[in-house]
């Protein structure tokens, strides 16, 4: 039987790209927004049937993929899991720890996964292996830079609710920062203990952060630097890491990803097949596993990212 998923929300970014891919695989069971007039005209497009009330597509639906706006992933994710639908969530989950593992406990009886794309990366899931073979030794420092130029270039009109800390939780750190965090994470393979931040407001085009920077330490003394922004035109979104026995680093023009440990750089080749956020949530159901990136783990980026925000306007001035 073909798996039917609703979209809840067109709101995202991400949103059009989800409809498209659902509809390209026969699995898009229609839309429910919270904005009428853009849910309709999203149906339309995609050739399904426009939602007026959630209960109504959960009723035609197997699953949905949530892609609103971030302050109202709680009020449908507690719905949806009422239903016992499973659930496929943008990023990032929360932006407080409480609401993300308010969440997450509510969803306990589903599959419910979070769309960290990073942690689906051929090339990521490369470096993981890489780092988990102990070829680099001991990890020491990690640094990741995910950044744009959307401030700069005004993707977002003045009222969107990416650029409203109520609905959106924060600007470019949490926004591109999240997936950094998350990433991190995923590749120390434990939570980090500790974290410290600033933001600032680079360009004056929105009311918001959108340049930032964190550091994350865990337990055993490393350390993790997340760049998250929408103030930049050019660049290389590279992950770096540095273990006692070699470096890693990906991101460079014309190498997917080279390892140094005898003072020689080795271009390393990545033979993992690319999948997507869609395809990894249907194979979850389908073959009763969790999601590459299961919802629980958006608690620890929610956590930092709270943390990071509580501590962003504490300054030492010099």
């Amino acid at each position: 039987m073909v798996m039917r998923i609703g979209l809840i929300s067109m709101a995202h970014v991400h949103a059009e790209g989800y409809a498209s891919e659902l509809e390209k695989r026969g699995l898009l069971s229609g839309i429910y927004d919270e904005d009428e007039k853009r849910g309709k005209n999203a149906a339309e497009k995609h050739n399904v049937k426009f939602f007026s009330e959630v209960d109504s597509l959960l009723d035609s639906s197997d699953a949905v993929l949530i892609a609103s706006p971030t302050n109202l992933h709680r009020i449908y994710v507690e719905r949806v899991a009422s239903r016992h639908k499973h659930i496929l969530i943008e990023k990032p989950l929360a932006f407080r720890r409480d609401e993300a593992e308010a969440m997450v406990k509510s969803a306990s009886e589903v599959k419910f996964g979070i769309c960290f794309s990073s942690r689906l990366s051929p090339v990521y899931i490369t470096a993981k292996r890489i780092l988990n073979e102990g070829v680099l030794g001991h990890v020491n420092f990690m640094r990741i830079r995910v950044a744009h130029s959307a401030a700069l270039d005004k993707w977002f009109a003045p009222d969107n609710w990416f650029v409203d800390r109520v609905r959106s939780g924060g600007g470019g750190l949490l926004d591109l920062g999240v997936h950094g965090v998350d990433l991190l994470y995923w590749l120390k393979g434990e939570p980090p203990a500790s974290t410290a931040a600033l933001t600032s407001n680079a360009s004056g085009t929105y009311g918001i952060d959108d340049e930032g920077a964190l550091i994350m330490k865990w337990r055993d003394g490393a350390l993790g630097e997340v760049e998250g922004a929408w103030t930049q035109r050019a660049g290389f979104n590279s992950l770096e890491v540095y273990g006692n026995l070699g470096t890693l680093v990906t991101g460079l023009p014309g190498h997917t990803l080279l390892v140094n440990r005898k003072g020689e750089w080795e271009d390393v080749a990545v033979t993992v097949a690319q999948k997507t956020v869609i395809e990894d949530f249907v194979e979850s159901i389908e073959q009763n596993r969790e999601p590459v990136a299961p919802a629980k783990d958006g608690i620890i980026s929610a956590a930092v990212m709270e943390a990071a925000y509580s501590n962003s306007g504490t300054e030492l001035k010099l």
